[in-house]
């Protein structure tokens, strides 16, 4: 049987039932969803989508007129109610980045990287969920076993509150719960916690 492939426009979480369905009596269910991930990996490798970044001082009405006056916009979304509706979705994706920025002054820290990578997907269309798994996929994150979870989470709030004085302990605790990712027993899926 043919593998699918994931129609324009169909969201991951859609694909992934459908191809598994299709082929997981040829191929058994681990290789199957192996194969349907893969899918969707080439397909969002393939389906580049272009999004003029807005400036961090640029208010709203200049940056939708620069953007739905881009050539590259233009081309990408030739009617006008699109592109303007892809351009007003690339600066809202926007703010959670630039709070982010403004908190930690530096590009290179790992929340704000975190939040360039869901702004740049969340702006090209892509869903929250599927943001999130591709930003989790790319900006490696090493898995914490369960039993060394508290010891993982103390130094992330010490290194947080060196960084950072103002932080208060319960503000750094609740930074690093968020990213701080667990191993479950005798799995291999890391699964977030917080």
């Amino acid at each position: 049987m043919p593998i699918p492939t994931p129609d324009k426009g169909e969201k991951t979480d859609e694909f992934l039932p459908r191809c598994m369905k299709a082929i997981s009596g040829e191929y058994g269910r681990e290789q199957a969803y192996a194969i349907c991930q893969e899918k969707v990996k080439n397909r969002n490798m393939s389906e580049e989508v272009f999004v003029l970044t807005p400036k961090k001082a640029e208010n709203r009405g200049a940056y939708i007129s620069r953007c739905s006056s881009n050539s590259k916009m233009k081309e990408q979304y030739p009617n006008m109610k699109e592109r303007l509706g892809s351009c007003m979705n690339s600066f809202n994706a926007y703010y959670k980045y630039w709070a982010r920025l403004e908190e930690f002054g530096s590009e290179d820290h790992p929340d704000v990287k975190f939040e360039g990578c869901m702004s740049k997907y969340k702006a090209s269309g892509k869903d929250y969920k599927e943001a999130y798994s591709m930003c989790m996929s790319e900006l490696i994150v090493e898995p914490v076993a369960m039993e060394n979870m508290e010891t993982a989470i103390g130094d992330c709030i010490k290194k947080r509150m060196d960084a950072d004085s103002s932080l208060t302990q319960d503000e750094a605790r609740k930074r690093c719960s968020a990213s701080i990712v667990v191993q479950p027993s005798g799995g291999s899926n890391p699964a977030v916690v917080g």
